[in-house]
C-alpha cells in the first residue's frame, strides 16, 4: 500500500518539474512599427528560438523562468517578466542609440520618455491590426531616475572635492619646485606620442613615461593656473614627443592646472 502511494505522488509531481508553458508573441520596432525578424528569443543563457519573417514566434518556455530576453543588432536588449497569465507577448523593441553629446542625466531622462510612450505605441500597432490586444501585459523595463539622481549627485560631489584638491595643489606649486609628471604613451610608426595623466594615474604601469621637472613660470589663467616646467630628468620615455618636440633633458612644456593635478615633490 505504502508503495503505490510512494508511486503515485511520483507520478504526480514529475510533471511539475519538466512541464514548459507555450508563450507565443510577435516583436516590432519602435521607430515603424514594423515586425522584426531574427530576433534572438534566451531565457537565461539558453535561447529558445528566433522570430520568423513575420516578427512572430512560439516557445516553449521553462515554467520555472518568468523572465525572457529579445536581443537583434540594433536593438536594445529587451527583457520581459511574463506573469503567469500572459501567454502572448506583443513587445514594442527599442532602437540602440546615444546622443554622444548629451549628459548621461539627458540620455536617461530621454529614454524614460521612449518607455514611457512604449503603450501608446503598442495602442497604435493594434488599431493598425498589428498587434491583436490594445495593451501589454507586462511592464516595460526602465531606467531608474532615482538611483540614476543619487549616482549623478554622488558623482559631483567626487567631482567638487577633487576640484577643491586641485585648487589647494594649484596654490602651493611655485616657481622652484620639483614635480613629477605622469604621460601615458601612445606608439605610432615613429616612436610615441604621450598624453598627460593626473598625478593619481597608476605610477606602477610600465608603459608610462615618467618626467622629473622644476616650475620655471606658473601664470594665472581663467579658474586655474598654466605652469611651464623644465625636464630634469626622464624615465621610460625614449622615442616620445610631446606637443612636437622630444621629450629630452632641458626640454619645457605646458601643463594647465584646470584639468589635470600636480603636486610638488622631494629633490
Amino acid at each position: 500500500m505504502r508503495l503505490l502511494i510512494l508511486l503515485l505522488i511520483l507520478s504526480l509531481a514529475g510533471p511539475a518539474y519538466c512541464q514548459s508553458r507555450t508563450i507565443s508573441g510577435k516583436i516590432i520596432g519602435e521607430l515603424d512599427l514594423l515586425p522584426i525578424p531574427g530576433v534572438k528569443i534566451y531565457a537565461d543563457t539558453i535561447q529558445l528560438a528566433t522570430t520568423d519573417l513575420n516578427g512572430g514566434f512560439e516557445i516553449q518556455a521553462p515554467a520555472n523562468k518568468d523572465e525572457l530576453r529579445f536581443a537583434f543588432l540594433g536593438m536594445e536588449t529587451t527583457s520581459i517578466k511574463a506573469p503567469s497569465d500572459c501567454n502572448r507577448l506583443e513587445i514594442i523593441m527599442m532602437a540602440d542609440f546615444v546622443n554622444d553629446y548629451a549628459s548621461t542625466t539627458k540620455i536617461n531622462r530621454d529614454h524614460h520618455r521612449r518607455v514611457e510612450a512604449l503603450p501608446k505605441k503598442h495602442r497604435t500597432a493594434y488599431e493598425k491590426h498589428v498587434f491583436t490586444s490594445p495593451s501589454p501585459c507586462f511592464t516595460y523595463k526602465d531606467i531608474d531616475l532615482k538611483e540614476q539622481a543619487r549616482q549623478f549627485k554622488a558623482q559631483r560631489k567626487r567631482d567638487e572635492l577633487l576640484k577643491s584638491e586641485r585648487s589647494q595643489n594649484t596654490k602651493k606649486l611655485k616657481v622652484g619646485d620639483t614635480v613629477s609628471v605622469v604621460f601615458s604613451r601612445n606608439a605610432t610608426k615613429d616612436g610615441y606620442y604621450l598624453s598627460l595623466m593626473s598625478y593619481t594615474a597608476p605610477l606602477e604601469k610600465p608603459t608610462n613615461c615618467f618626467i622629473k621637472g622644476r616650475i620655471i613660470e606658473k601664470n594665472k589663467v581663467k579658474g586655474s593656473y598654466n605652469l611651464r616646467i623644465e625636464v630634469i630628468t626622464t624615465s621610460n620615455c625614449d622615442k616620445s614627443n610631446y606637443e612636437g618636440t622630444p621629450m629630452i633633458k632641458g626640454r619645457t612644456f605646458s601643463y594647465n592646472m584646470t584639468y589635470f593635478n600636480l603636486k610638488a615633490t622631494k629633490e
